[in-house]
């Protein structure tokens, strides 16, 4: 297609070495343009790997942990435990699929609950449900209400894993 082009369209005249020499040079640039989208998908990768290290370097520190009671660790030592954990508090932060989607289906629900409204006041007619099912709906917008997920362990409530 090369040839064609510097030939036909520009109408120069094509001998062996300019022949032999374009597809040199083809063949060396071919390895570049072979390994460009490996090349691109590392630095991606990269990109994300510094993004995560940055956030986790940049994160709150976390409260200080009580030192461990003698009582505490003969405990351990009695029931061979190899961890335990006493009063841990556990969070994972919000995933922003999970908040958007949440806050998309309230906006519909919103909208919906207004469209109601409005029918039932040019209507006349109260809604067939009534108030009572205003609860029922705040309580599972409540429940599905993304946010952080959080374990509490109670102190010495059998967390600990044997070894």
């Amino acid at each position: 297609a090369v040839f064609f082009v510097y030939t036909k369209a520009i109408g120069g005249t094509l001998t062996p070495a300019k022949a032999f020499t374009a597809i040199m040079y083809f063949d060396i640039i071919r390895q570049p343009f072979i390994s460009l989208p490996m090349n691109l998908i590392g630095l991606l990768q990269a990109r994300v790997s510094v993004s995560r290290v940055v956030d986790y370097l940049c994160a709150k520190n976390m409260d200080p942990v009580e030192a461990p009671t003698p009582g505490n660790l003969a405990e351990d030592q009695q029931n061979s435990v190899a961890v335990h954990i006493r009063g841990g508090r556990f969070s994972y932060p919000e995933d922003p699929i999970s908040v958007q989607k949440a806050k998309e289906k309230k906006e519909a629900e919103a909208k919906a609950a207004a469209a109601k409204a409005a029918k039932a006041a040019a209507g006349g007619a109260a809604a067939p449900n009534g108030d009572a099912a205003a609860p029922d709906a705040a309580a599972a917008d409540a429940a599905a209400a993304p946010g952080d997920v959080q374990v509490d362990v109670a102190s010495g409530a059998g967390a600990g894993a044997g070894a």
